[in-house]
């Protein structure tokens, strides 16, 4: 009863502010920001979502992140297969917050952040496009491709007709029970790659069977060396700042892997592998995991292989990330 008592008590300090706007949409977010600016300031993510209101990713994070309230926003289309895209907007919401991030609880601000991350990498900055008379199929054509990428990464609860690799959620997008948005990010690029046939390693098409083959090699080194990745996002940062940089790691687990069979009780093949990391990524620290300084045999022609693979994917200078995706290194610890 005191605790009744103490919430009635705090609903006669509730104020709601109406106010009619004569006027454009655009005048309506003015409006609607100003109150909100009065009591509580918005996510920067939702308000970085209002101010681009007309663009395809406005519409398109509208039907995934807004899944009891979006029909009215979509309606603005006046697209005719509109039932159809909210449809897909919650096939998509089930498939990454459910399935892949295992129910997470991760603000709704942070889930427009990561929608919109998932979709620069898709189109850049064709998401931005504003109104016109094909917006409607812009949009569908758009989710279409970004359930598709991740249908690719798990298996949906409904079928889309898509073969999935099924990547386990624990060993690629968590640690510590926490998700990591930074690798998930980098596997997305990395899967959206292959799915458009535009990942090559020394001018080799790499294809999901390609990877299939090798696929227990590469979690062997997700599993056993978490040094690559920890220190990866320790030196670039996490979110958008450093899944770049993340996914060239993930890439050379994948280019060694190809080139030989991962077996860390073979002498040689630990130490061929310790010296292509350790020369094609400086930054890496091996004294957590071996004490020793390097000995013994190892494949010349591997190392090469994988150094000079690295070298030709690694960017010569960063570049900066988009305003909007500046603060995801907040989202890195979500679960917490």
């Amino acid at each position: 009863m005191p605790n009744l008592q103490k919430k009635k008590s705090k609903l006669g300090d509730i104020k709601i502010s109406f106010r009619q706007v004569l006027g454009t949409p655009e005048d309506a977010r003015r409006v609607f920001q100003s109150i909100n600016s009065d009591t509580k300031r918005l996510d920067k993510y939702e308000e970085y979502h209002l101010r681009n209101r007309g663009s395809d990713a406005y519409y398109a994070i509208y039907a995934c992140c807004y899944i009891n309230d979006n029909k009215s926003n979509l309606e603005e289309l006046q697209y005719t297969r509109l039932n159809e895209l909210i449809e897909l907007g919650e096939r998509i919401h089930q498939l990454l917050f459910s399935t892949i991030l295992l129910d997470n609880e991760m603000s709704h601000g942070k889930k427009i952040g990561l929608v919109n991350e998932l979709m620069n990498i898709i189109a850049g900055d064709q998401i931005h496009n504003i109104m016109s008379l094909n917006q409607g199929e812009r949009v569908e054509n758009l989710m279409s491709h970004l359930l598709t990428i991740l249908c690719r990464i798990a298996t949906p609860v409904k079928n889309a007709g898509v073969p999935s690799l099924g990547l386990h959620p624990y060993l690629y997008f968590y640690k510590d029970q926490s998700f990591q948005i930074t690798s998930f990010l980098a596997w997305f690029s990395i899967v959206y790659e292959i799915h458009e046939s535009r990942m090559q390693i020394h001018h080799r098409k790499i294809s999901f069977k390609d990877f299939t083959r090798v696929r227990r090699s590469i979690e062997f080194l997700i599993a056993n060396f978490p040094v690559a990745t920890t220190e990866t996002v320790g030196k670039f940062g996490s979110g958008i700042k450093g899944y770049d940089r993340l996914q060239i790691v993930y890439k050379a687990f994948i280019c060694l892997s190809l080139e030989m069979e991962v077996d860390f009780d073979d002498e040689e093949c630990l130490n061929t592998f310790i010296l292509s990391m350790s020369k094609a990524f400086k930054y890496i620290n091996f004294n957590e995991f071996y004490v020793e300084r390097f000995l013994g045999g190892y494949d010349d022609a591997v190392v090469k292989h994988v150094v000079g693979y690295v070298e030709s994917i690694s960017p010569i200078s960063r570049s900066k990330p988009k305003a909007f995706s500046g603060s995801s290194q907040e989202t890195e610890n979500i679960a917490r």
